[in-house]
């Protein structure tokens, strides 16, 4: 069934989300001190993969042309120009206390 540009129907994405949906919900049944670890340990192990992806990029990716093409010269005189932007929305915004 197609429903404007989307596709609707059962499908093993829309399966797999209704199986877990399903399950966390009775873990959550069971307790709760069971639905917080459980989602302390999903917290952990998505925290922990985005740090890995961190250390990776900066132990492999390091390209020394765009950091100097990031980071070079003109690096402090673009955080001014972002500080003038601010300081403008903030007195459009009626916040004349922030100093600029």
């Amino acid at each position: 069934m197609v429903l404007g540009n989307m596709d609707i129907g059962i499908s093993t994405a829309n399966l797999a989300g209704i199986v877990i949906i399903l399950v966390l919900a009775v873990i959550n049944v069971f307790g709760v001190r069971l639905g917080a670890l459980v989602q302390n340990v999903f917290t952990t192990a998505k925290t922990a993969a985005l740090l890995g992806l961190v250390i990776l990029g900066v132990l492999f990716g390091r390209n020394i042309a765009a950091i100097h093409a990031n980071f070079g010269a003109n690096f402090w005189h673009g955080l001014a120009g972002a500080r003038s932007i601010r300081c403008r929305w903030a007195w459009a915004a009626r916040w004349r206390w922030l100093a600029c």
